[in-house]
């Protein structure tokens, strides 16, 4: 029944491949340019003398049948082919498990979320003024870096008139911050009046900022640590051309992609950055009682992650750190000051704590979602009376200022 089913749907794909191509709706390399490599083989090139039209086209929905078996796989081919015959019939929303994934009207996908009501925003943003509040009169400051939302506040793609729901929520939150004298940086903003095209500093079937975007980031951040706060370092660690670059091209597909499959927005390329210059750090989970020592790309990267190329079942964006920790310990055995940093984070920062680890001498790192810790081990402000740092900075995502888990730091 399965074999049927398959070959009744590859020959329709096999006879939409035209109007896919007009439509733009698929990738030339990622899907057209196999599928027509699979036609143009099964119809031409096969061992029977003198074929009919009839058993050329057999040949050529064997092919296709096959190519999808090979390179899809039995996993997830229907997923794959579900979201093909979606997209066809016009379809840019996709219910996908507890998540919304979204097709941009530029292409690149996104995750639609809930209204936040105001009295979380207002929750939320008060238990980030009270910890600025205790900070304060311990001389330690604290700096609220909110990291973007993939949908821009400037350039609406949202199709349908969907709601952007996220901005609307993070307008709010960074108001009631501004109006309280909590020290921020909005990336947001920082990104429009840097004049970068805000989609393209995310990868396009992921939610996260794309490596290159964090560095970027990282840059920001360190330069408002030492403007500010008296972090000294050469600015040679923030300049990109002292570092690395290795490009894997079309390696990635994120988590968006995952949940729709690669034909969607296609796949990927992603950038590996590494100092040129000679690094040393100790590395600690204390929770995990793991730690490792060495060179920037032996304890802040994660080879597994991204060496093969498996797109369904691999995150090469969690080589950097190698991916979500609860609590982590960063020494910096060659710091350029004696600076003690605390940062409260989520993913976004996996792409910018290993850069920002080369402007402090140690760097306290905490992720509180209860998917990695299930209950925390000790009140944030218990971690800081204990470590007491020289300042806190937060890397939070706009998605997560409606989520009151994520501000509860005295639990």
């Amino acid at each position: 029944m399965k074999k049927i089913s398959k070959e009744i749907i590859v020959t329709l794909l096999s006879g939409i491949v035209v109007l896919l191509g007009i439509t733009g709706y698929f990738s030339y390399e990622d899907f057209l340019k196999p599928i027509k490599e699979q036609i143009i083989h099964g119809y031409s090139d096969n061992n029977l003398e003198n074929p009919t039209v009839s058993k050329k086209l057999k040949s050529a929905v064997s092919s296709i049948n096959k190519h999808i078996d090979d390179e899809v796989g039995y996993k997830t081919d229907y997923i794959e082919l579900n979201t093909v015959f979606q997209m066809l019939m016009g379809q840019k929303v996709f219910e996908v498990g507890s998540h919304t994934v979204v097709r941009l009207n530029n292409k690149y996908l996104t995750y639609q979320y809930d209204d936040v009501n105001d009295i979380t925003i207002e929750k939320n943003a008060n238990a980030v003024i009270q910890l600025d509040d205790y900070l304060k009169e311990q001389n330690i400051p604290l700096l609220y870096c909110l990291a973007p939302y993939k949908n821009s506040n400037y350039d609406y793609q949202l199709p349908n008139e969907l709601k952007d729901t996220i901005n609307t929520a993070a307008n709010k939150f960074i108001k009631i911050l501004h109006d309280n004298n909590v020290d921020y940086i909005d990336f947001r903003e920082e990104i429009h009046n840097e004049g970068f095209e805000h989609y393209s500093c995310f990868y396009v079937t992921d939610h996260h900022w794309k490596a290159e975007t964090g560095f970027w980031a990282f840059t920001k951040m360190a330069n408002h640590l030492k403007e500010n706060y008296g972090f000294e370092f050469d600015d040679y660690i923030t300049d990109l051309k002292n570092y690395n670059i290795k490009e894997y091209k079309r390696w990635f597909l994120g988590s968006q992609g995952k949940k729709v499959g690669k034909y969607v927005a296609g796949i990927d390329d992603i950038n590996i950055i590494t100092p040129k210059f000679e690094t040393h750090f100790i590395t600690e989970q204390p929770l995990k009682k793991r730690g490792a020592s060495g060179a920037f790309d032996k304890t802040l990267l994660s080879k597994a992650r991204i060496e093969e190329k498996d797109l369904y079942n691999l995150n090469p964006y969690a080589a950097y750190t190698g991916g979500d920790f609860s609590y982590q310990i960063i020494t910096n055995s060659k710091a350029p000051n004696n600076k003690t940093l605390l940062v409260v984070r989520d993913s976004f920062a996996c792409a910018v704590t290993p850069f920002l680890s080369l402007s402090a001498k140690k760097l306290y790192i905490f992720d509180f979602r209860d998917s990695l810790t299930k209950s925390k081990t000790d009140s944030l402000y218990n971690y800081i009376e204990k470590i007491n740092p020289d300042a806190v900075l937060f890397i939070y995502s706009s998605s997560f200022i409606g989520d009151p888990e994520e501000y509860n730091f005295s639990k």
